[in-house]
């Protein structure tokens, strides 16, 4: 009996924490509310805060690709995401984005479009904070922007120009002329007349407000203008401002007129580039003296016919004048030789265009070399180098006048053994100075012509090069000259030096001009059937005898010659012969000059132009800079 009592007691002693654990946790969940809030409500009820908020429109109209719809959002609390999409398509054009209350949103559209104004916001009535959103479709918050296509209004000028070629000297007046088909809704700004040698001009007002004009007062050679003008749309629809090209017209100048200087420089070499990626095709100019060979220049310069200007370049590996320039078959150009001030040179060095670098060859030249020919044989690549003061330092005593020496450019690495220049086994026929070496019947021979040397007896030769290697290239390549059409006394109009040859437009050579005998009757090499067997014929007397000249091909088939020297003063004349045989007198020089340079520019608008630089009658004291000068012409008119 006791111990069924205190079993009893005991087990009512155990499960009395337990119902005053479950009483408490009874207790405990009337207090909170349930597993809700403190209320009873349930999530989203009605006693969470919800914003107020509006979406309002507020530009008056919207006009296709015009100003931007301008949206203004408002509420109170939380955040605000837009939309709009395509009333049409429904394709999203204002993706979701998150804006700020109050705050103007710009919505740029092309046609009509729905907007929504989307708040989220938290219910801080429950123990956890429930995100919540608005309708998307809530009037208040929606707006159907209407999009009107707006009037399209072109704007374009027309350049014209009173003179088209003009002498040098001579002015010329550019007008442009705007067009535009709602006038009262465009406001020019200005007219901007650019040229493609990247000059820029501001064109001036004229009392018609559609008609701006400028007076060129100076023409370097050909320069390409077209006009810009600059407006912008009124209507308050739009605020972009805009401009619009014109066409492009060349202004040229017919004759010579003066260039953009050069640095003070002679006997140097200046050389035709091939054109780079953006069909530029520069001029680089080399080396030279300014005191008569005291001392030499290491500088190197490039002429950009764009533009019209000298870009500096990295200096040379070895300062020279005498030497001569051969742009190779890869656009490199070689350098070989002439005279650094204290002697002749057997060095040589390569110009690459495309990095605008000098690095000199893996050996030197086996001779010395000075105002000697160097011809690129194109067949192959290789080089022949010839004529001049050639010697042998390691034996000066050894006549080496004779002497060919063959360029290949494939053995110009540091692993060749014995380096990219190799004596020929060809030697010329007699020793030559003031020479030329002329390639002809497409490139398969070399012709030599004039001596300096006093008793020469050889003036002419011409050689077979379809066999070009240093090994290869023997005494059997020399060919021969028919001259049975000089007769008698006649034979003296070989003897001469300083000339020109000059390739014409049927492959044959034109020889003019000179020191000599009888130097003022050109003569005419013809190829033979025969490779290296061509004939020597007369053509005519020179108007001007002529020497130390440029003797120019220009691209309607007629030569220019230009400036020289007589033997007692330089000239500034220029003639043309042209593909008839008639000689026609063109317009000065600004400068007389002899021994010059004159290269044939690329061909812009139906424009011939030839760069004509320096020239060894200098002033005294020497002038700090030398002068170029640009001889211009129509193509589609009489050249002069």
């Amino acid at each position: 009996m006791t111990y069924e009592i205190f079993s009893s007691f005991k087990s009512h002693i155990i499960r009395w924490p337990r119902h005053l654990l479950m009483v408490g946790g009874l207790c405990l969940l009337v207090a909170c509310g349930g597993g809700g809030g403190g209320s009873g409500g349930v999530a989203g009820s009605t006693t969470a805060q919800k914003p107020t908020y509006s979406l309002s429109l507020q530009t008056a109209s919207v006009y296709a690709n015009g100003k931007p719809a301008v949206l203004i959002p408002k509420y109170d609390i939380g955040s605000g995401q837009l939309t709009c999409t395509d009333k049409t398509s429904g394709s999203v054009v204002f993706p979701a984005t998150y804006v700020p209350s109050d705050t103007p949103v710009q919505v740029p559209l092309a046609a009509d479009a729905n907007c929504s104004l989307i708040i989220y916001y938290k219910n801080t009535q429950t123990v956890r904070d429930e995100l919540l959103q608005t309708n998307p479709t809530d009037p208040s918050a929606t707006q159907l922007i209407t999009v009107t296509p707006m009037k399209v209004v072109v704007t374009s000028v027309n350049l014209t120009s009173t003179k088209s070629v003009v002498l040098s000297g001579e002015s010329t007046t550019l007008t442009a002329t705007i067009t535009t088909t709602d006038p009262a809704s465009q406001s020019i700004t200005g007219v901007d007349l650019i040229g493609d040698d990247a000059t820029s001009l501001t064109m001036e007002k004229t009392t018609n407000p559609l008609v701006y004009t400028y007076t060129l007062n100076k023409v370097e050679g050909t320069t390409a203008y077209h006009a810009v003008v600059n407006f912008k749309d009124t209507r308050a629809v739009t605020d972009i401002p805009e401009s619009a090209p014109s066409n492009t017209i060349p202004i040229t100048t017919k004759g010579v007129s003066l260039g953009v200087d050069m640095t003070t420089r002679t006997n140097f070499t200046a050389t035709l580039l091939a054109a780079d990626s953006n069909n530029v095709s520069y001029v680089l100019v080399t080396g030279g003296t300014v005191d008569n060979g005291a001392t030499a220049l290491k500088t190197a310069e490039l002429y950009n016919p764009q533009t019209k200007k000298w870009i500096t370049l990295a200096t040379m590996t070895t300062a020279r004048y005498g030497h001569v320039a051969t742009v190779l078959n890869d656009g490199k150009v070689l350098i070989t030789g002439g005279n650094d001030g204290k002697g002749a040179l057997a060095t040589a060095e390569v110009y690459d265009p495309g990095s605008r670098t000098w690095t000199a060859t893996s050996k030197p030249m086996n001779l010395t070399h000075i105002n000697h020919t160097a011809t690129l044989l194109k067949g192959n690549g290789q080089v022949l180098i010839a004529g001049g003061d050639v010697s042998d330092k390691k034996a000066p005593n050894t006549d080496h006048s004779t002497d060919i020496e063959i360029y290949t450019p494939s053995e110009d690495r540091s692993t060749s053994t014995n380096g990219p220049f190799a004596v020929s086994t060809l030697k010329l026929e007699e020793a030559m100075k003031g020479h030329t070496a002329t390639l002809v019947n497409n490139n398969k021979e070399l012709l030599f012509f004039g001596n300096s040397i006093p008793n020469a007896t050889k003036f002419l030769s011409v050689i077979d090069i379809t066999a070009t290697t240093a090994a290869t290239l023997t005494n059997s390549a020399r060919g021969t000259i028919d001259i049975s059409a000089l007769a008698g006394i006649e034979t003296n109009y070989l003897k001469r030096w300083n000339h020109a040859a000059t390739l014409d437009a049927n492959g044959n050579v034109l020889i003019s001009g000179g020191f000599g005998l009888s130097p003022t009757m050109m003569l005419k090499y013809t190829p033979g059937s025969a490779v290296a067997a061509g004939t020597l014929s007369k053509v005519k007397n020179m108007t001007i005898n002529r020497a130390a000249h440029t003797a120019t091909l220009i691209n309607n088939g007629s030569i220019l010659f230009i400036g020289g020297n007589t033997g007692s003063s330089k000239l500034s004349s220029i003639e043309l012969l042209d593909k008839s045989g008639v000689f026609t007198q063109g317009n000065d020089l600004n400068s007389s000059r002899s021994s010059h340079i004159s290269l044939l520019l690329p061909t812009t608008f139906g424009q011939s132009s030839v760069l004509i630089m320096g020239g060894a009658d200098l002033a005294s004291p020497v002038p700090a800079k030398m002068s170029t000068e640009i001889w211009s012409c129509d193509l589609s008119s009489n050249c002069q």
